[in-house]
């Protein structure tokens, strides 16, 4: 009968094999036989070879855990981090074709695009903080993504890889649905970006501006492509330009559909232009003199008796 002992000798911790027996004279004898030793790093059994090709195969066979276990040390020098939010952004990019696409479009910055995608999307808060979360959860392997950083980042992303991300992008997502595109302006202070300008503001702030406009998947709500203008430039010219570099992109078929922000007798002149027409629906309100011109020309035909049809006639209740 035998059965596994220890004995701590100094800092080491020793396993033994304790076989019980008689000796030739009846008498109760134990004798140890070393099998190994406690690793003091891990705190797991280390056997030797030569008692694990004994027992292999018998009841005796110890189980070896091929797991990586962790120290108390280690567990002091960790730090834990939320995983949850990375988990599903990733899990989505991947299966939107995001991740396939970024990697293909920025080969050497793909890890550190999406971790500031991720962050921004999780957290909604300026780009200057995303060093503080990446700090706590989990990312891919994109290093520092401090604000010096992020600036650095966003110049090394040249214009001509921008345009490729677009072009791979929007041939992906073209396969699934239609487009739709939206024009809007953002006031600024700032005195470093461009193409901000005075324009047409919607809110009357006098304030200068800067046009973005955007391509989104009808169904899908994802953006497809963004792109800036400067803010004195007319809505009917941003979408203009826009369509154009559409083109380019091969993002074709796309019927602009507009509110009723966008209705001006210029803008509809505009976009009718027969050498270069722009197919569009657009909410026209009843305030607008074409509008009441259109109805007014139609009215003869609308108050007209024959043009009414009544109520179906009955022949009572059966």
């Amino acid at each position: 009968m035998s059965s596994i002992v220890t004995n701590k000798i100094g800092k080491y911790t020793y396993i033994y094999e304790s076989v019980s027996f008689r000796d030739e004279n009846g008498k109760p004898q134990t004798k140890k036989i070393p099998i190994g030793k406690i690793d003091p790093r891990s705190g797991q059994p280390v056997y030797r070879p030569e008692y694990l090709e004994r027992v292999h195969g018998t009841k005796r066979q110890p189980i070896i855990s091929d797991s990586q276990v962790f120290t108390v040390e280690d567990i002091k020098q960790s730090r834990i981090l939320e995983y949850g939010v990375f988990s599903l952004l990733s899990r989505i990019s991947e299966q939107i074709g995001l991740t396939a696409v970024t990697k293909d479009a920025f080969p050497d910055l793909w890890e550190s695009v999406l971790s500031l995608a991720y962050y921004i999307v999780a957290t909604g808060e300026p780009a200057m903080y995303c060093e503080d979360w990446i700090l706590k959860s989990e990312s891919y392997d994109c290093g520092s993504m401090s604000s010096q950083r992020i600036s650095e980042l966003l110049i090394d992303i040249a214009f001509d890889q921008r345009m490729e991300f677009f072009e791979k992008w929007g041939a992906l997502r073209n396969e699934h649905e239609f487009f739709a595109l939206d024009i809007t302006s953002v006031s600024s202070y700032s005195e470093l970006i461009n193409d901000v300008d005075w324009g047409y503001n919607r809110d009357k702030e006098k304030l200068r501006q800067i046009n973005i406009c955007m391509i989104i998947g009808e169904q899908s709500k994802l953006p497809v492509f963004q792109i800036e203008y400067n803010g004195n430039l007319t809505d009917v010219s941003t979408l203009k330009a826009t369509l154009e570099t559409a083109s380019h992109l091969n993002l074709r078929n796309i019927a602009v559909v507009m509110d009723k922000s966008f209705c001006s007798t210029k803008n509809i002149n505009a976009m009718c232009d027969a050498d270069d027409p722009v197919r569009f629906l657009l909410a026209m309100p009843f305030s607008h003199n074409f509008a009441k011109a259109q109805v007014e020309s139609e009215k003869k035909d609308i108050d007209s008796v024959d043009n009414t049809r009544g109520p179906p006639k009955t022949t009572g209740i059966k």
